[in-house]
């Protein structure tokens, strides 16, 4: 598993030289953002998909979910303000990356109550760890109701009931970010800057 972390700066120009280098089904799905920073970011994960993996094309799901043809490697992807994630391994991955905070609003839209009692200090991770578990199962929030992800932490190590999955949360800088895994191999974080996509 590799975890590759880019600041990304919403360079017009640099979207310009790179924006030619997808196909016309990835220029299609980019052109569908009607912010030019989702658009950057989109744009950005392909090409840390591309240069790094060594692909063609990168298709998508009917729910959104990035895929890569005809290759062994799954893929998943994050983006928060001024930041572009791609986790790939051999064996399914779902990541999630955000800013650092205290503590998010509306945690009881995502939280069963024994979640809010418990782990209200840790919500932000609790939060990192559903959307990423979200994508590991290749659904979104849209294939699946948040609260009914159960997640317990013991002896600092996350896990989801009823599920046979690798579950971690880090923090890089002002950063926290998550990862499931199908398998548990840890890869460090790997800062890739933008200048030499």
């Amino acid at each position: 598993m590799k975890i590759l972390l880019t600041p990304i700066s919403y360079n017009k120009s640099i979207f310009r030289s790179f924006f030619p280098l997808l196909t016309a089904d990835e220029r299609s799905y980019v052109r569908k953002f009607t912010s030019f920073k989702r658009a950057y970011e989109s744009l950005i994960a392909r090409i840390i998909i591309k240069k790094y993996l060594g692909v063609d094309g990168i298709g998508q799901t009917k729910d959104g979910q990035p895929y890569l043809p005809d290759s062994p490697y799954y893929v998943s992807i994050s983006h928060c303000e001024g930041y572009v994630m791609v986790a790939y391994s051999n064996c399914k991955i779902g990541v999630d990356l955000e800013l650092q905070q205290p503590l998010l609003e509306g945690t009881e839209y995502f939280m069963s109550s024994y979640e809010q009692k418990i782990f209200k200090q840790e919500a932000q991770q609790l939060w990192l760890i559903k959307e990423a578990y979200s994508k590991w199962r290749s659904l979104g929030f849209r294939g699946i109701d948040p609260q009914k992800i159960q997640c317990k932490k013991k002896n600092d190590q996350w896990t989801i009931q009823k599920e046979h999955c690798f579950v971690k949360t880090e923090k890089y800088g002002e950063l926290s970010y998550a990862f499931v895994s199908s398998q548990e191999k840890v890869s460090k974080l790997i800062l890739v800057e933008e200048k030499y996509l």
